[in-house]
C-alpha cells in the first residue's frame, strides 16, 4: 500500500515539488449560515466564559427585547463566491500549480452554481458542508434531503 504524508508549505518551501495541482477544498462565501451554537458551547465547556455570556444574553433582552438562541443564530463570512474563488486560485498558482477549488458553503449550493456561470469558474465542483445533527436533538430539527437553495438545520457547523 502507498504510503500518505501530510505537508506544509510554511515548513517546507519544497512541498508542492512533483505536484502539477493544487485543491482547495474547504470554503466559505457570503452565501453560507455559519452557525453560532458554538458559543453556548464555549460557555459549557469553559465555566469562566458562562457568567460573560449570560450577562451578554440578559443585556440583549433587557435592552433589545431579543432573547438570544445561538442554535438559530448565525454570521455570514464577507466574502462573494467570486473574491472565494479568486483569492484560493491565486494563493495555489502562487506556488506554481494549477488550482482546483472547491466551495463548500454551509448547506446550500448557491455559490458553486452561481460561479458555474463565470468563465473562469466553470468547472468548479458543485459541493456544500451539510449541517447534520448529531448528539441529543429534537426529533424533527433536521431534515433528511438537499434541495438547491435549501437550509438544513442542524447543531453541527
Amino acid at each position: 500500500m502507498a504510503q500518505s504524508t501530510i505537508s506544509y508549505l510554511w515548513r517546507d518551501e519544497k512541498a508542492p515539488q512533483g505536484f502539477r495541482t493544487g485543491v482547495s477544498l474547504h470554503s466559505h462565501t457570503n452565501q453560507s449560515h455559519e452557525t453560532l451554537d458554538f458559543l453556548a458551547n464555549f460557555g459549557n465547556q469553559y465555566p469562566w466564559m458562562r457568567p460573560l455570556l449570560s450577562r451578554l444574553e440578559q443585556r440583549s433582552e433587557r435592552m433589545h427585547g431579543v432573547k438570544v438562541d445561538y442554535a438559530a443564530s448565525y454570521w455570514t463570512p464577507p466574502m462573494t463566491p467570486k473574491l472565494a474563488f479568486d483569492l484560493e486560485s491565486r494563493q495555489i498558482e502562487k506556488i506554481d500549480l494549477a488550482p482546483m477549488v472547491s466551495i463548500s458553503d454551509h448547506d446550500n449550493i448557491n455559490a458553486p452554481m452561481l460561479l458555474r456561470t463565470v468563465p473562469s469558474a466553470r468547472q468548479i465542483p458543485v459541493s456544500v458542508e451539510w449541517t447534520a445533527p448529531y448528539g441529543n436533538q429534537s426529533p424533527g430539527r433536521a431534515q433528511p434531503a438537499q434541495r438547491q437553495g435549501d437550509r438544513v438545520d442542524g447543531d453541527a457547523g
